[in-house]
């Protein structure tokens, strides 16, 4: 960037020169005098919200402050997230302390706190591009410190926060409604499956043909079959193992970190089967020294589901379409092997469906929520309205036609949403290349600021150091020990 055509009146600098840097810490985690009734704020990189931080999930006590290395900054400073979450920003609304995964800047005058931000804000892809790490990227202030920040004159600054954030506003408003949309979307399927599932379409004799059809189901997987005594007017209610020929584990494998390329063998992840969709590069590498089990290979018409996940997609189905050689199951997924009658499109629509999909999580168990787990006991338990042939056909091109109107509106969602991005990028662009607002040549050039800041500076260094010259105490002078040597 130092070759990059800069508007008039402004200057090429680096954030080290434009703003004061340092780091916080984290206090001693189980240490309850420095948490319980804590007052000071205490902010992690996920109350970074790009705007400003009014509050924070976790407060802290003095004593935190004065037995670790996190400490106290100021209303005004400009917070960058390092690790994970790279160049997620925020601006301390009060006195706060921070973890070490957050860079505090606090401008010397040279940008106001908001230009230090949209321009950070400007350089995100870039800073996450200038990551590092294993499981997780992260810059340092290594990085931060040099890192360079075109500087238009102060007013202009103003000026150009002002229009930045009232044109991106407008973005922000549109991206809520898009948003909401996609919500209302999420919610209109959650809907059909439920309808298809619990009241699905019926003839006259669909519940008299659902029994009939039930009774064939036991007679092939050898289960016991009884009628009900009186009228059956009403769909049979079965459980999930009643209409199962079997359900087939996977095999805990040890895996590289990193996908597997297609002539690989790879291991499925539990996102591979999470959103409805088969995923198949949702996969890890299996090291070439190990021999996976032939069994545990996925193939296409499988139908899967992953008996480990957090508490919202614990249970998550899929059906798998098209799907290349070499990708097996791993120790979370399960192979689900219906009776042979069974419409797996429908049998994934019921799994699928908010009435089973709550029952799957009140069966989960499990302390964390980050991986509940189910076993195959309590899925055999899981129980829902059974369709004979016919009606469980009709049900699936109905609920197909249904859902392929709505996933066509999501995906214009979608192209709505990359286009608000595109337009974000492109204000960010314009208001850093003197394009946004009009310039003023009364304005005082930016060099000029940042050359009066870096004189100040140095002036108050000099002066930092001759008073500490002047109150240093002049060292102890040394005696000798050593006796006189008397004369003879």
């Amino acid at each position: 960037m130092s070759e990059v055509e800069l508007p008039v009146g402004w200057a090429l600098s680096k954030l080290e020169e434009v703003a004061t840097w340092g780091s916080g810490g984290t206090p001693r985690a189980g240490t309850p005098e420095y948490y319980e009734g804590g007052t000071i704020p205490w902010a992690i990189i996920g109350d970074l919200t790009d705007g400003i931080v009014q509050t924070t999930a976790t407060k802290i006590t003095p004593a935190a402050i004065e037995n670790s290395s996190a400490k106290i900054v100021e209303p005004g400073t400009v917070l960058v997230a390092m690790y994970g979450s790279i160049g997620k920003l925020g601006i301390t609304a009060m006195p706060m302390a921070t973890n070490q995964a957050i860079a505090c800047g606090v401008p010397t005058g040279a940008v106001t706190k908001k230009y230090l931000m949209w321009w950070l804000r400007s350089q995100r892809s870039e800073l996450i591009a200038a990551g590092r790490g294993g499981t997780q990227m992260n810059i340092s202030q290594t990085v931060l410190k040099p890192w360079p920040i075109k500087v238009a004159p102060l007013q202009e600054q103003v000026r150009i926060v002002a229009e930045l954030e009232r044109r991106l506003s407008h973005v922000d408003q549109s991206v809520q409604g898009i948003q909401q949309a996609k919500v209302r979307i999420r919610l209109a399927k959650m809907a059909f499956l439920q309808d298809f599932v619990l009241d699905p379409p019926s003839r006259a004799d669909s519940a008299k043909e659902a029994w009939s059809y039930f009774e064939s189901v036991c007679e092939e997987l050898e289960k016991p079959f009884q009628l009900p005594t009186e009228q059956c007017d009403s769909l049979p209610t079965v459980a999930l193992g009643d209409v199962l020929a079997g359900i087939e584990a996977g095999k805990s494998y040890a895996c590289e970190g990193r996908s597997a390329d297609s002539q690989e063998s790879g291991v499925l992840k539990v996102s591979a089967m999470s959103w409805g969709t088969f995923l198949e590069e949702e996969n890890k590498a299996i090291p070439s020294n190990v021999t996976p089990r032939p069994q545990d290979e996925v193939r296409s018409g499988d139908l899967l589901l992953s008996r480990a996940n957090t508490d919202a997609l614990v249970g998550a189905s899929v059906l798998v379409g098209d799907c290349r050689e070499r990708l097996y199951l791993s120790d979370k997924s399960l192979r689900l092997v219906p009776a042979t009658r069974i419409n797996k499109q429908w049998l994934q629509a019921v799994l699928a469906s908010p009435h089973v999909r709550a029952q799957m999580t009140a069966f989960a168990s499990g302390t964390k929520e980050s991986m509940r787990n189910i076993t195959q006991p309590n899925l055999r338990k899981v129980s829902f309205p059974l369709l004979c042939p016919v009606d469980q056909e009709r049900a699936v091109t109905e609920l197909s036609r249904r859902m392929s109107l709505l996933e066509a509106t999501d995906r214009s969602a979608d192209a709505c949403l990359r286009r608000a991005e595109q337009l974000r990028r492109s204000l960010l662009a314009a208001a850093f290349s003197g394009k946004l607002v009009p310039q003023d040549s009364s304005d005082e050039p930016a060099e000029e600021l940042l050359e009066r800041i870096r004189t100040e500076r140095h002036e108050a260094q000099a002066a930092a150091k001759a008073a500490k010259k002047t109150t240093k105490k002049p060292a102890a002078r040394k005696t000798s020990t050593r006796k006189k040597e008397t004369q003879p």
